[in-house]
């Protein structure tokens, strides 16, 4: 109540009142509502400012003090909550800030509603308890957004060149092993055809061996009378070509009957 432009200490509940004609009363709702904080500017810990907006649900819960106490409650409360985002968002660096809203706003709800001067809650003051709080949005400011986003940019153009090098060295090194393992399959195959044709010859000349030692062994084990004939069947095919003449070692002559005979048989086809 109002009255001659002088508050009365005196408050209307809702409903019908009679008042006296010189009185005022001054109505103020008690319903909740919400009260948009835009454009607030604070900086992090590594200097990098801010752009948040924020929206507070409040209600009336002294009117007397909502009329009186405070020439503009909602001026102040804007500053109040401009004041103490700078404040927290300054302890925080600029990835924390964005990572960590929901801790900022339970910290800035718990400050208006805890926080006390004289007694009182900071919004008490002038009459007003605030319900909620909410970070509505905290994005970097135009400049350092082009920074980040050039930055980012960057990171990806290395990422994936990174990315290109490690493959292409991966297919070299598939390929290299690869190849490598291929070598080492012909160079097995061919090792394994030179122990084959070791072995073949291997076999070859132990075959050769074997039978020249059982003709030897069978020529050991000829009689005389044999050889004297082969020796004699050799002079008798002398008469066959145009040079006949023969060689005897002199201690043969004369000595051989079939010698003797072979030679005559030689000389009577002259």
């Amino acid at each position: 109540m109002v009255r001659f432009g002088r508050p009365l200490d005196k408050t209307l509940a809702s409903g019908f009142h009679l008042k006296a004609p010189w009185d005022r009363a001054l109505k103020v709702s008690l319903a909740q509502r919400t009260t948009k904080l835009n454009n607030l500017a604070p900086i992090t810990k590594d200097n990098a400012m801010l752009e948040v907006d924020a929206s507070l649900t409040y209600h009336v819960s002294d009117a007397r003090k909502f009329l009186y106490a405070n020439d503009n409650p909602m001026e102040t409360l804007d500053t109040i909550v401009n004041a103490y985002l700078r404040g927290e968002i300054g302890r925080r660096d600029m990835a924390e800030c964005t990572s960590d809203v929901t801790e900022i706003n339970k910290a800035l709800l718990s400050y208006l509603q805890q926080g006390e001067v004289d007694g009182e809650s900071i919004t008490a003051q002038f009459g007003i308890k605030v319900d909620f709080a909410n970070i509505d949005r905290i994005n970097p400011n135009e400049k350092i957004q082009e920074s980040m986003d050039k930055k980012i940019a960057a990171d990806n153009e290395t990422s994936a060149a990174i990315i290109t090098a490690e493959g292409q060295k991966k297919v070299k090194l598939t390929n290299a092993n690869a190849e490598k393992e291929m070598q080492a399959i012909v160079n097995e195959k061919e090792l394994a055809q030179a122990i084959n044709a070791a072995k073949m010859m291997e076999t070859d000349a132990n075959a050769r061996a074997k039978a020249i030692s059982v003709e030897n062994e069978a020529i050991q084990n000829v009689a005389p009378e044999y050889l004297q004939n082969k020796q004699i069947e050799s002079y008798n095919h002398l008469a066959d070509g145009e040079n006949n003449t023969v060689i005897v070692p002199s201690d043969k002559l004369g000595s051989d009957i079939a010698t003797y005979t072979a030679l005559n048989t030689i000389s009577q086809n002259n």
